[in-house]
């Protein structure tokens, strides 16, 4: 599939916070994001980093502080509430969750979810009955399922075909733009990798540009281009991922490579990543990584700027040439 130059998705500088007055929390701070047609974007960090508060404001249920969303040549961030509701109901970007088995009515068939994305189009006219089940089995078949199965229920199916019905139900208005949260944490080792490839396999039939959310950074080696390092809210790294796991130029994206060895050439020692420092200033000022970076200096006093180290790959880090050898030794 071919990747064109000009994004589809642009979040440009976006900060959310959560709460109100005193008990406000920043969750997002300055998070930079693009994804192109044909190309899938693995959005990588612990629990409690922000991934799925961004993609909860790409999708406008949370409404960023400041900074701009533009999806498909529209500024969804500077709509209101209503036309942003409006925006989500066009199918220009579809979601898929984490859990299928908790995202989809027990009572409802499969065919009945799948066309979920679909009814309120037909309470206007817009669509047919009929045309609504063609789409639908044209949807299971798009993601390998037999429409045989279009009258069972959710519990009736396999953990891997209510995924795979997850999905049918998000491809079934012919979005632009998926993504998708942790799709596969739910799914055994073989499952998981089905419906890694079938991801890969949209992006190439539909053209889809596809942000898949995840903590494990080598279900994303196979099918994404590029992978987004997010760390307490910060985007730390934005690299190639071939080139990012081989040599990776952030500490935090190295401790989570020490977690998967096999991911890189040479050996990480997760025991000379992991360390946590009390001489570091944990102020808003400082590096977000700086207190748990066995490599912090003075330096990470101050809050790194995100520099390019080359076209297609930035890096927020004081030591980004540096650290590595201390860590490999």
């Amino acid at each position: 599939m071919t990747v064109t130059s000009t994004a589809l998705l642009d979040v440009c500088d976006v900060d959310v916070r959560l709460g109100r007055g005193r008990h406000a929390r920043r969750i997002l701070r300055d998070v930079t994001v693009s994804v192109r047609p044909g190309e899938i974007v693995g959005l990588i960090g612990e629990t409690g980093s922000g991934k799925t508060t961004l993609a909860r404001t790409i999708l406008g249920l949370t409404a960023p502080e400041r900074g701009r969303i533009v999806i498909a040549d529209h500024e969804t961030s500077a709509l209101s509430p209503r036309r942003r509701r409006e925006f989500r109901r066009g199918g220009t970007v579809q979601f898929v969750f984490q859990d299928p088995l908790r995202s989809m009515d027990p009572d409802r068939t499969v065919a009945q979810s799948v066309a979920e994305g679909l009814q309120a189009s037909a309470e206007y006219g817009r669509i047919s009955r009929g045309e609504i089940d063609r789409m639908v089995d044209d949807a299971l078949r798009l993601v390998g399922l037999d429409v045989s199965l279009r009258d069972h229920r959710p519990a009736e199916i396999s953990g891997g075909q209510r995924q795979r019905v997850a999905i049918a139900r998000a491809v079934v208005c012919r979005p632009r733009l998926l993504i998708c949260d942790e799709p596969v944490s739910a799914l055994d080792a073989s499952n998981r990798n089905k419906i890694l490839r079938l991801l890969a396999d949209l992006r190439d039939e539909l053209g889809l540009a596809i942000l898949v959310i995840a903590h494990d950074l080598s279900s994303l080696a196979g099918i994404a281009d590029r992978v987004l390092v997010l760390y307490r809210g910060e985007i730390v790294e934005d690299g190639p991922i071939a080139e990012v796991f081989r040599r990776p130029r952030h500490p935090y994206t190295g401790l989570l490579l020490a977690s998967a060895p096999t991911t890189g050439e040479r050996p990480l020692d997760p025991v000379r990543l992991r360390v946590v420092r009390d001489d570091v200033t944990r102020d808003a000022d400082a590096c977000v990584f700086a207190a748990r970076c066995a490599f912090a200096t003075d330096a990470c006093t101050t809050r790194p700027r995100d520099v390019e180290i080359r076209p297609g790959w930035r890096v927020a880090c004081h030591h980004t040439d540096t650290w590595w050898d201390a860590a490999v030794g």
